[in-house]
């Protein structure tokens, strides 16, 4: 994990992963002191509304992982307009936007970074950059898994699955690894621009060169959105992380 932690700070992302599994304990309380100090009154009243537990467990991971990422970025890169480089973390309030993206604010001002998070079954991360560097950040984390095929053929274009399916005589066929590397870059691209799965992921054509350094195309619906916020390119990576990939996705600011 070190090895990628210093590879997102050359890219001037700061990281922070935490196991859902260490949260749940936490969750399972009513809302008191120890919540007080961690969440601020509408994040509080937030996780109040949530009834089921593994919600519960996600946002309580990711609101922590997203808070530890946002408190390592303010002591090390200076933040516009704050005088504070060491914040408790009921001073950061991590809010949802119109689209479900998060948005960072200190003491109810707007925090100048970008941020974004992401659950698997097992782990929470969370990312966060400058916003004068970045326009916009995503990152997701997945489990790698075998999938069924019919993904292939409704998240990527044809010439994505056939680089995927370039296995070896002794493993034949889409790696688990490279086909969770590929749908994992998708999602982080649709983060960093402030989009879901609304479209068609065929609108993103994920490849590699020889050095495997990952380049973005985007067509159609997702290149007329990307337009649509500004003369900006995406730069992306994926890293293996034990058995998960963590994927990046940068909206680089061209202005």
């Amino acid at each position: 994990m070190n090895n990628v932690i210093e590879a997102l700070e050359q890219r001037g992302l700061i990281l922070a992963v935490m196991e859902i599994s260490s949260i749940r304990p936490l969750a399972e309380k009513e809302c008191g002191q120890v919540w007080r100090l961690i969440l601020s009154p509408e994040e509080i009243s937030c996780l109040n509304g949530m009834k089921v537990m593994k919600r519960r467990c996600d946002f309580l991971s990711g609101r922590i992982a997203g808070k530890r990422a946002v408190r390592r970025f303010m002591k090390m890169k200076r933040i516009p307009g704050s005088d504070r480089a060491d914040p408790g973390f009921q001073d950061i309030d991590i809010r949802r936007t119109g689209t479900g993206a998060p948005r960072v604010y200190l003491n109810n001002s707007p925090g100048g970074m970008g941020i974004s998070i992401s659950h698997s079954p097992f782990y929470a991360a969370s990312a966060v950059c400058s916003g004068a560097q970045y326009a916009g950040i995503g990152i997701d984390i997945e489990k790698i898994e075998p999938r069924h095929e019919s993904l292939l053929h409704v998240a990527f274009r044809p010439s994505e699955i056939r680089a995927l399916q370039r296995g070896s005589r002794q493993n034949p066929g889409a790696p688990p690894e490279q086909v969770t590397r590929y749908w994992s870059l998708k999602e982080a691209v649709l983060k960093s621009m402030g989009i879901g799965l609304n479209v068609d992921l065929k609108d993103i054509e994920i490849s590699e060169n020889d050095s495997g350094a990952v380049r973005v195309a985007c067509e159609n619906e997702v290149k007329e959105r990307l337009s649509r916020l500004g003369n900006h390119y995406i730069d992306a990576a994926s890293y293996l992380v034990g058995d998960h990939v963590l994927s990046v996705a940068m909206l680089v600011r061209g202005d």
